[in-house]
């Protein structure tokens, strides 16, 4: 099930170079699955609103290069 809740959230402002693919600060979530499993990542379009913690949401995929990176849809739930 790629649902779950948000248990904490943050705005990274750090960039390292060619690692990171971000031109300004972008969210890091951590969310609970309701696998009860933990999966930290950012949100699946650029955004600058956090979303409060124990918001639903819905774990979607983006597209990085040949890469399926799992993401937090947060206009889902």
């Amino acid at each position: 099930d790629p649902r779950g809740s948000v248990h904490a959230a943050t705005v990274m402002h750090r960039r390292e170079a060619g690692l990171v693919r971000a031109t300004e600060p972008y969210l890091i979530i951590d969310v609970e699955m309701d696998s009860g499993h933990r999966v930290v990542m950012t949100t699946l379009t650029p955004t600058h609103t956090t979303p409060r913690i124990g918001a639903r949401v819905r774990i979607g995929f983006r597209r990085l290069g040949d890469v399926a990176i799992p993401s937090v849809n947060l206009e889902a739930e």
